[in-house]
């Protein structure tokens, strides 16, 4: 293809529809795999056949040594990933799978969707769900700055393994409710979801979605906080709220409260630290909040009130290492904008 200006600003283009010069084999480079092509790698795939076997079979036939290991990567993908769509709702469209009622939420057109969970995933999370699950998003993986929302579960040697995601251009309630929905219908056959708890950051929206997808008008799930983005929200607001000499006392006591094992010493400890500054003008305000927020939901915070088995997590650690990881490792920390590389990672 030619392209010039002339004097006259105008753009000018001449296509040449076939090379001029004998080709090569690096004229083929980017060329897709035939359908012949395609076949014969998906079969071998289902096979078991390594990549490299793969296009050592193909080189030695008269085929244009055209594939490479990563185009047989990619079809190994796409053979992997064909049923593991569980929810998929297009921009500027209604529902392509699960749930329908999603077409009736509000300015469901502008609303984007994508749920994703391999059938291994399903099983992994039937099977160890009865100990934790735990529940984060993250941004800053595409372009058009969608979050993503993981889920994760523990297995026997504390090792934490990601078994569901969701690409969503919306995260309230009403919306991931539908996520959740389609996970619970995606459960084995004969198996039934027995989630002991879940840890998550101090997100309300995250917490409810997962009550109406998964428990519906039966219930809630037992919840409690990662302690790690408790203790930041709880600094975050004494230096907001408090003086700066006054702070670090209080966030030590805090420490102290959040730590301690026995439910009558955490409980007589609380009563005193609210009695302490609730009546000072430079923390009147602060105690407000903190009554308002975490005095009421206290045995999600604290540690003396997690006395059930759960695996012994208290942060969301492994989630939020998860997701530097991919956005660190794989992503190289660049907002990719094609959602399908996202997914094919």
């Amino acid at each position: 293809m030619q392209v010039w200006k002339d004097e006259k600003e105008k753009i000018h283009v001449l296509y040449f529809p076939t090379h001029s010069h004998k080709c090569t084999s690096s004229d083929f480079v980017h060329h897709p795999v035939s359908k012949k092509n395609d076949l014969n790698i998906n079969e071998k795939i289902a096979w078991g056949v390594s990549p490299t076997k793969i296009l050592c079979d193909i080189q030695k036939k008269d085929i244009p040594k055209s594939s490479s290991t990563q185009d047989i990567q990619n079809c190994k993908s796409a053979v992997l990933t064909k049923d593991c769509v569980v929810l998929y709702k297009r921009y500027n469209a209604d529902v392509d799978i699960r749930p329908k009622k999603i077409n009736t939420l509000p300015n469901h057109k502008e609303l984007f969707m994508l749920g994703i969970q391999t059938k291994r995933q399903a099983q992994l999370m039937a099977d160890h769900c009865h100990k934790i699950l735990l529940v984060d998003e993250t941004h800053g993986t595409n372009h058009h700055k969608y979050q993503l929302l993981t889920l994760m579960i523990i297995d026997d040697n504390r090792r934490g393994w990601p078994v569901a995601h969701l690409i969503t251009s919306k995260s309230n309630a009403e919306t991931l409710q539908y996520f959740f929905k389609a996970l619970k219908a995606n459960v084995p056959a004969g198996v039934e979801l027995d989630i002991n708890c879940v840890i998550s950051d101090d997100d309300a929206a995250l917490i409810n979605a997962m009550d109406l997808g998964i428990c519906g008008s039966l219930g809630k799930l037992r919840h409690i906080l990662c302690k790690w983005h408790l203790l930041r929200a709880l600094q975050k607001n004494l230096k907001s709220h408090v003086p700066l000499n006054m702070g670090e006392d209080m966030m030590t006591e805090l420490r102290v409260m959040v730590n301690e094992k026995d439910e009558e010493v955490f409980k007589k400890m609380q009563s005193g630290f609210i009695a302490k500054y609730e009546n000072s003008s430079q923390t009147k305000t602060y105690i407000e909040y903190y009554r308002k927020n975490y005095e009421v939901r206290m045995q999600k915070w604290a540690m003396c009130f997690r006395k059930f088995p759960h695996a012994n997590i208290k942060t969301t650690g492994h989630i939020e290492s998860f997701h530097h990881r991919l956005k660190k490792v794989y992503l190289k920390r660049k907002v990719n904008r094609r959602l399908d590389d996202l997914v094919n990672i």
